[in-house]
């Protein structure tokens, strides 16, 4: 979803935020993430090269940068997708 957003090939399309990857860039770049991170997310134009770890803070922790960018039915697609990872991840812990 976020390579869809961010990607070049769909700039003309409603959902996507290509063109304003320099204030989402900002956005993230201004974000506290928790103590256990070890890398901070690079800049979104870096996107395509993001590792796994990256992929995960800017969903789970960084999805507010997308609010007033996104249009509010696919920011809310967002925030569903984002409760539902940290659902996981809850119960990924409990098991273990």
């Amino acid at each position: 979803m976020l390579s869809l957003w961010l990607s070049d090939e769909h700039k003309n399309e409603p959902w996507s935020v290509w063109s304003q990857r320099n204030e989402l860039s900002i956005r993230l770049n201004r974000l506290r993430f928790p103590c256990t991170t070890t890398r901070q997310p690079r800049t979104l134009h870096k996107f395509a090269k993001f590792k796994g770890s990256e992929i995960r803070l800017v969903l789970l922790f960084g999805y507010a940068i997308f609010e007033n960018i996104l249009k509010s039915k696919y920011y809310l697609h967002l925030l569903l997708l984002v409760l539902i990872v940290h659902y996981a991840n809850l119960l990924a812990q409990k098991c273990c």
